[in-house]
């Protein structure tokens, strides 16, 4: 299917200047963790990574990513025209330096954070009720199997808990500010 939509932009010269993208808004289950579809379930691996692809005609090139995200795609179409990312932006250009160590998502029923530390990949998932709080070593365990929230060496976890409360809990702002 893509290849036949690239055939159909090459063939109307479209593609001389161009920048494409493909990605979705979310993955679905397909028979991980006994479920399928994408509605009411924690945010897991299956449901929360997606295609992220970006054609571009003067052949800039970016290193694929860990931390990659949605969001980054504007950015990385700003700053492909050259025109300014605003700051108050979640995301970052793709074809940048990389400047953060953590992705923040959510789901409908819960929220997560991946974060980079230590040479490893730490996802900290919280469901929705607050219930059920657990932590991963995607870099050892990417089926999110063995929940590491008791064992996990304590300053990681302070790392992964610092970067969960950036994304999810804002400071309150100061009086008289």
């Amino acid at each position: 299917m893509i290849e036949r939509i690239f055939g159909l932009l090459r063939d109307k010269g479209l593609l001389d200047d161009a920048v494409v993208v493909i990605t979705s808004d979310h993955g679905d289950l397909l028979g991980e963790y006994g479920r399928v579809g994408h509605g009411r379930f924690a945010p897991v691996d299956p449901l929360l990574r997606v295609p992220l692809l970006v054609y571009d005609s003067d052949g800039v090139r970016s290193q694929a990513r860990a931390l990659a995200s949605t969001v980054d795609v504007a950015p990385t179409l700003l700053h492909r025209i050259g025109a300014p990312i605003p700051d108050n932006w979640a995301g970052e250009a793709l074809d940048a330096p990389a400047r953060r160590d953590a992705v923040a998502m959510q789901t409908s029923t819960g929220r997560a954070v991946v974060v980079q530390t230590g040479g490893a990949l730490w996802k900290y998932t919280v469901e929705e009720s607050g219930q059920a709080t657990r932590l991963f070593n995607l870099s050892r365990d990417p089926q999110e199997r063995n929940d590491m929230l008791l064992s996990a060496d304590p300053a990681v976890l302070a790392i992964v808990m610092a970067a969960y409360r950036a994304a999810f809990m804002p400071a309150e702002p100061q009086a008289g500010s």
